[in-house]
């Protein structure tokens, strides 16, 4: 009889803590759902917030994000952007610097194309220059490159310019005159320094070439006769010799009173060159040792290389 009335009670307290752990245990779960809503729920309302912030106003981010998915936006504005693998734009690009291993576009408006050493800028398409690329009023090209390709041929690009207008900075004589015109050119009537020596300027730090090319102008003043001849030095070989012969014309525009032996006779010539420097030699051997009766004068000396 107590054997019994024992085991009766030791089975109520069984019971009783089985429905104990059943209670605590239904309110974990009661507690877990109710947290678990409430991150669901301000998550959700974050989304909310953001998808009713992009319809209605821009999205500003005061620091870095790294997408590694795609990004899509009808406008995007960014202080720096770095891409690694491929950016594509429907609409317009607009920055002060785009760096890039290729660019492809329709339409490229900068003010300066320059490639880092040694890389080429290849144009399939027209190539439309607006403004002036005289170093003097622009303080730099607009073409900034050490090659330009166009149709798969490399192109001549002008490093050096001398019009004398304005001075005769590098050159081993400073006499100038003027022929008929206001155009000033090195050298000319009763400018005995010159007649005498000849004209020199060592030309330096050119970009990497393969080629040089000399073009000028070149003015045979008063009476020339047969076997007076002028001439051109590149690196002190000759690389252009003319003689104009004697004197046919009945033109005189300048100095004395012979008709002038030719004006503004263009020379160019290219030779194959790869140094830095170069030096560029003008001169003539005359008949007459007075520069009052028979001279000459260079102008627009243009340096080019490719």
């Amino acid at each position: 009889m107590i054997v019994e009335r024992g085991r009766d009670i030791l089975q109520r307290k069984k019971k009783s803590n089985n429905q104990r752990y059943i209670y605590i245990y239904i309110l974990y779960i009661v507690i877990y759902k109710t947290h678990t809503m409430i991150r669901a729920s301000i998550a959700l309302l974050l989304i909310v917030n953001a998808a009713y912030a992009a319809t209605t106003q821009n999205v500003v981010l005061n620091r870095d994000v790294k997408l590694t998915k795609s990004f899509t936006a009808e406008s995007f504005k960014a202080s720096s952007m770095n891409v690694s693998g491929t950016l594509s734009v429907e609409g317009e690009v607009t920055a002060s610097r785009v760096k890039a291993a290729m660019l492809t576009a329709d339409v490229v408006e900068t003010g300066t194309l320059s490639p880092k050493a040694g890389d080429t800028i290849i144009i399939e398409g027209d190539l439309e220059l607006s403004g002036s690329s005289d170093k003097a009023s622009q303080g730099v090209s607009f073409l900034e490159a050490q090659e330009l390709v166009l149709g798969g041929t490399k192109q001549w690009r002008i490093v050096a310019h001398d019009t004398f207008n304005q001075d005769t900075k590098g050159w081993n004589v400073a006499e100038t005159s003027t022929c008929g015109t206001s155009n000033v050119f090195l050298g000319g009537n009763c400018q005995q320094t010159i007649a005498k020596k000849g004209a020199e300027k060592i030309y330096t730090n050119l970009p990497t070439h393969s080629e040089i090319r000399l073009k000028a102008r070149f003015h045979f003043l008063d009476k020339w006769v047969d076997g007076d001849t002028a001439y051109a030095k590149i690196n002190d070989e000759y690389a252009w010799i003319d003689t104009p012969g004697a004197n046919a014309g009945k033109i005189n525009v300048c100095g004395d009173k012979h008709p002038e032996a030719g004006l503004s006779q263009l020379l160019d010539v290219v030779q194959t060159h790869n140094s830095n420097t170069v030096k560029i030699n003008f001169g003539a051997f005359m008949s007459e040792n007075d520069a009052c009766k028979q001279s000459w004068g260079v102008d627009d000396v243009e340096i080019y290389v490719k």
